[in-house]
């Protein structure tokens, strides 16, 4: 997936695409992506939405891997919505709008509100607590709470802008967890 970013990243370069939010990234934000997980972005125009697919064309061509856009949707931010539906009809996809969840948390037009970010610090806790059984030696659930909890929150955190209120009760929940796979015992070996 990294080189399907590099790729919207050259097109974004060379002028082929825009990204949305030029005023605040150089550019534009043509795409979010965390591990399998992507949303794209481009003008709201069929040429644009054209492009892109051609982009995804070439990728899954390249790399042998396809989006399936029966599990796909198409959001037009200050479109006519028959537009939005014109172009859902013609890739073959489903109509969305605002908010809409990705990685647990709403996109929505404005800022997240405090009761998206409980939802989050919810989830997190719901992992934890999956994690605490004798199933997981302790190296397991370090590895779960460093590579998961810390790349989830850490990725969120660089696309919204929380407030201190948030970072504190993750970092609390990290440095719980951690606590508590230090202090457990070992599963006893037989033998």
């Amino acid at each position: 997936m990294d080189c399907f970013s590099r790729l919207l990243d050259l097109a974004v370069s060379n002028g082929l695409i825009r990204g949305v939010l030029n005023h605040k990234i150089e550019g534009g934000a043509s795409h979010f992506m965390f591990t399998d997980d992507l949303i794209l972005f481009c003008k709201n125009d069929g040429l644009s939405l054209r492009k892109l697919l051609l982009l995804l064309k070439c990728f899954e061509l390249a790399a042998g891997l396809k989006v399936n856009l029966a599990k796909s949707s198409i959001l037009c931010l200050k479109a006519n919505p028959s537009l939005t539906s014109r172009l859902a009809l013609e890739i073959g996809c489903k109509e969305s709008s605002f908010p809409l969840k990705y990685l647990g948390l709403p996109l929505r037009d404005g800022c997240l509100q405090k009761a998206d970010w409980l939802n989050l610090i919810s989830s997190l806790d719901s992992w934890l607590s999956s994690w605490s059984g004798r199933l997981f030696s302790r190296a397991d659930r370090l590895t779960l709470i460093n590579s998961v909890i810390t790349a989830y929150t850490s990725y969120l955190l660089s696309l919204f802008n929380a407030l201190k209120w948030v970072i504190t009760n993750i970092d609390r929940q990290r440095r719980n967890g951690l606590l508590i796979v230090l202090s457990s015992e070992m599963p006893r070996q037989s033998g």
